[in-house]
């Protein structure tokens, strides 16, 4: 299928290849330059792009990739008020995905990362946006320091998470607004999402899974941000 792709694409220079497959990339590497030896191929690791510990050899013209979200920049993260000790967890997070790409020594992009910024009909929203605003500079200064490549999630939405949005008085989300309240209110967008109004339904089945589930499994992420 990868060969197949390439093969299509192959003279355009205006689409990346990203195969997204680590267990398989070397085979598709391989299959992909039996007909683009041109493109340069954008690899992504495991967990949303968090953990490349699972790449075992370089690949000849590729870059990897990092999703370097913030749970400050969430709303069930803590709120970042920029002190010392979020900064160092910033930069924590981030050396921790690098680690594979500054071994061996290969660029990175840093493909996505960003926080979702409050509405106004959220208290203290405007706070709670420059707090986010802060957040997204503290990033962009630890990727300055490390000269590495970005491209941030994202430019433009329905006033969730882009730089910029839809006019709220806009035909397209006048009709939407009745459909994206009762998203909202259900809490149905694990992106960010928002429990006020449901978490009275969740609490019993999520303490029913920690009374199954062994306590020392019950913290233990893979991996952390």
């Amino acid at each position: 299928m990868w060969a197949e792709i390439a093969k299509y694409y192959r003279n355009n220079t205006w689409i990346p290849i990203i195969p997204g497959f680590k267990d398989f990339y070397s085979r598709v590497e391989k299959a992909i330059r039996s007909v683009d030896p041109d493109h340069i191929l954008w690899l992504d690791g495991n967990t949303y792009s968090m953990d490349s510990s699972g790449f075992k050899e370089i690949l000849p013209n590729c870059v990897h990739a990092i999703h370097d979200y913030s749970n400050m920049g969430f709303l069930a993260g803590n709120r970042y008020t920029g002190t010392d000790e979020q900064k160092q967890i910033l930069r924590k997070q981030y050396q921790r995905k690098v680690e594979f790409m500054r071994e061996h020594k290969v660029p990175i992009w840093n493909v996505e990362f960003g926080p979702v910024y409050a509405s106004p009909d959220q208290d203290d929203y405007e706070q709670i946006n420059q707090e986010r605003y802060n957040l997204l500079g503290e990033q962009l200064s630890v990727y300055r320091e490390d000269r590495i490549s970005w491209s941030i999630w994202l430019y433009k939405d329905i006033g969730f998470q882009g730089m910029v949005y839809a006019s709220p008085s806009s035909p397209y989300m006048q009709l939407l607004a009745p459909f994206l309240a009762k998203k909202k209110r259900l809490g149905v967008d694990k992106w960010g999402r928002d429990d006020t109004y449901v978490k009275h339904i969740y609490e019993p089945l999520i303490q029913h899974l920690k009374e199954e589930i062994p306590e020392k499994y019950q913290r233990k992420r893979y991996p952390q941000h």
